[in-house]
């Protein structure tokens, strides 16, 4: 069985099929987010796949995982505080620079 991920994301509702966490990891939709300034790692959470910052306490729900991943698991911090406006502004910054 081929696994997949369908991304959690507004504006598609595509499914991406993978074979390994590696491509998984190396799907442009998904390697942006490590070049945010304070990515911490990629966990999974039941069948979510996390983004996680800084020390794990601030997080973005990736997709939902159909299949096998080989990732950490992903615990939520009991001190949550998301900056979605930095990690925005990091990816767009990122979705910017590849343009040019």
């Amino acid at each position: 069985m081929m696994n997949s991920i369908k991304l959690n994301r507004p504006d598609s509702s595509e499914e991406i099929r993978f074979n390994t966490t590696e491509e998984l990891l190396n799907l442009e939709q998904i390697k942006i987010f490590k070049t945010c300034s304070n990515f911490y790692r990629f966990s999974i959470g039941g069948d979510i796949l996390m983004a996680e910052f800084g020390d794990g306490s601030s997080w973005w729900a990736l997709g939902t995982i159909t299949g096998h991943v080989n990732l950490p698991k992903w615990i939520p911090k009991h001190n949550f505080l998301m900056d979605t406006k930095k990690i925005t502004r990091d990816l767009q910054g990122n979705l910017d620079m590849e343009k040019t």
